[in-house]
């Protein structure tokens, strides 16, 4: 597949990652490469890309989308399995990845919201989503970390880096079921 003509710097970042979020830990240079990228508005279109990191290497990056028209403002990522036999054999994706993207964004961008995705299949069946989740700062965060803790990580480096180093430990080991769904 060809990639969209107004491909940003971020999208080739993310690709030539070594890190993937379904790692236990991040390198110090992906982490200080996050710190890099702070803001306080959802709106900074290149901050915003080069914060999304890989979520695992059976997933390809197709875009992001940032909602700034209307409080909760939040990101919209588009993901495409390359092997879809994989995800459909499992029946279910695991969630602490995205939960993960979701830390580092609610942390390094004051006002962001929420973190949607949407995962779809791509080559003969691209017009299918199997998987398609919100992850909020309100509901889904506050049951791990208190505004003030992800205030206090996004301080700092040092913060930061404790912060990011903690987030395999803190989230639960839980998934969403899979199914292939028709795209309107």
């Amino acid at each position: 597949s060809e990639t969209p003509e107004a491909e940003s710097s971020s999208v080739l970042w993310m690709e030539e990652q070594n890190d993937s979020l379904s790692e236990a830990e991040l390198s110090d240079e992906t982490i200080n490469n996050l710190w890099k990228w702070k803001t306080p508005y959802i709106g900074n279109n290149s901050a915003v890309g080069n914060m999304m990191l890989r979520i695992s290497p059976y997933l390809s990056y197709k875009g992001f989308e940032l909602n700034t028209s209307e409080e909760p403002y939040g990101v919209l990522i588009n993901l495409e399995v390359s092997d879809w036999d994989q995800y459909a054999d499992q029946g279910e994706i695991s969630l602490k990845p995205f939960y993960k993207q979701a830390a580092i964004l609610f942390c390094l961008v004051d006002n962001a919201g929420y973190l949607e995705v949407n995962l779809g299949t791509g080559g003969e069946s691209s017009s299918y989503t199997f998987c398609a989740f919100k992850i909020s700062r309100e509901e889904s965060m506050s049951q791990y970390f208190s505004e003030e803790e992800l205030k206090q990580a996004g301080e700092s480096l040092e913060n930061f880096k404790a912060f990011v180093n903690s987030l395999d430990s803190v989230f639960p080991d839980s998934s969403i079921a899979v199914s292939m769904e028709k795209k309107d």
